[in-house]
């Protein structure tokens, strides 16, 4: 997708209890999105926007704000159960 990353992963059964989701960590650590992921067996696929959450702001002075695009260090995906 224009402006995004595609994210491949295999799951070698399929996923039964709780949810799972793909984290998207940056590089100090923190957890930058989370993506619900798919629960079936095989091979998925799954699209981030590298958009990261937009600040809190005040009720008062809050304006259309859709977040900044995630800058380009190294990004760590990792799976959750």
């Amino acid at each position: 997708p224009p402006g995004g990353a595609t994210i491949t992963y295999y799951q070698r059964t399929r996923h039964l209890f709780g949810e799972l989701k793909i984290e998207i960590i940056g590089p100090d650590g923190d957890v930058v999105d989370s993506l619900p992921a798919s629960k079936r067996r095989g091979i998925n696929r799954i699209t981030w926007s590298m958009r990261v959450k937009p600040p809190r702001v005040p009720k008062a002075a809050q304006i259309a704000f859709s977040g900044t695009r995630a800058a380009r260090p190294a990004w760590h995906v990792y799976g959750c159960a």
